[in-house]
């Protein structure tokens, strides 16, 4: 049996929350023509086994059991599984609201190649991400699709996979995936490879998503790999900028102010380890060519924040530990850091 949509779920150690999530869809009006793909990517806790509770029950919500492989082996699963005409995808800590699923399927009616909608957003306090497009019209054209690809240069709310439907036969027909392995970013290039191939899309001003910040998720573990994420997302972005009809030179703009504040937020998070790995981080960052070109770059003159242009300055001249001293003896520091990050 086919379906409207195919939600994709990847499941890791989400007990606590799991149900919320799948009943957000249960009890929406549409629930027969959605179908739930339940991803359970080796859970150490009851996860699988409220996975398997649901398929029991409800013939529309299918479970998975895989080897632990990551967020994007599990969703890249879900897609080779999901039958939906459109796929779109929830974290299992999520959960849907406002009857969005009701007004989704009616908009989609329309046939767009992407749909997306505005969320909620949870860290210390619940924020409302919109975007400044205007609001149910249907963008057509790959000049109407790049300024979606502009404004994911600057802006990283657009990122997300979660408050999107895709046409299914556009991924298939263009083999898209997630990165396997990637460790970050892999939401934000899965959505660019998407819109390069996009031919339409339609912004609904809905809020129809929550974002629950938990601190135990994988996107808050200790990393040491912060400058070559950077780096690899400049090198994503610079190839995905040839797929769209933009300036090149205001692209390339776009692209460097943002590393530059993506350098400088990664200082203040490798700043959460203790020296010795803040100083290695900091020496890979010195060892590549492409930021260190960045950091000498004029985009300096997008930096507002004082704290941000002090930083800059100690990493032009190398001054690791002034640059640690500073950044440990700021009061508002874990405040700055979540602001930036």
């Amino acid at each position: 049996m086919c379906y409207d949509v195919s939600v994709i779920i990847p499941v890791y150690n989400a007990q606590e929350y799991l149900k919320e999530c799948i009943n957000s869809i249960i009890k929406s009006s549409v629930f027969n023509k959605t179908e739930v793909l339940l991803i359970d990517d080796g859970s150490k806790d009851s996860s699988g086994e409220i996975c398997d509770s649901f398929s029991a029950k409800h013939e529309n919500i299918k479970t998975f059991h895989i080897a632990n492989g990551g967020v994007s082996n599990a969703r890249n699963l879900g897609l080779d599984k999901a039958c939906g005409e459109y796929v779109t995808f929830c974290d299992s800590d999520d959960y849907y609201i406002n009857g969005i699923l009701e007004k989704v399927l009616l908009t989609l009616e329309s046939k767009p190649d992407l749909l997306f909608y505005d969320y909620l957003y949870e860290q210390e306090k619940v924020l409302k991400v919109s975007y400044p497009f205007p609001e149910r019209a249907m963008f057509s054209g790959k000049k109407d699709i790049a300024q979606f690809f502009k404004f994911m240069l600057k802006d990283e709310s657009f990122n997300s996979s979660c408050n999107k439907f895709f046409k299914y036969s556009v991924i298939r027909d263009n083999n898209l995936k997630f990165q396997i392995g990637q460790k970050h970013g892999e939401d934000r290039d899965f959505v660019i490879k998407f819109l390069s191939v996009c031919q339409s899309a339609f912004y609904l001003p809905e809020t129809g998503y929550f974002y629950r910040y938990v601190k135990s998720s994988a996107v808050n573990k200790s990393r040491t790999d912060y400058f070559d994420n950077v780096y690899n997302e400049l090198i994503f972005k610079r190839e995905m900028s040839k797929k769209f009809d933009l300036d090149d030179r205001e692209a390339e703009k776009c692209i460097e102010e943002k590393a530059l504040h993506q350098i400088i937020s990664c200082t203040f998070a490798a700043s959460e380890n203790d020296f010795s790995s803040f100083k290695a981080s900091l020496h890979k960052l010195f060892e590549n060519d492409f930021l260190m070109k960045i950091l000498n770059s004029n985009c300096n003159a997008s930096l507002q924040n004082s704290a941000y242009k002090k930083i800059h300055g100690y990493l032009l001249s190398k001054q690791v530990f002034l640059c640690w001293s500073f950044i440990k003896g700021l009061k508002l520091k874990e405040r700055i850091y979540k602001l930036i990050h």
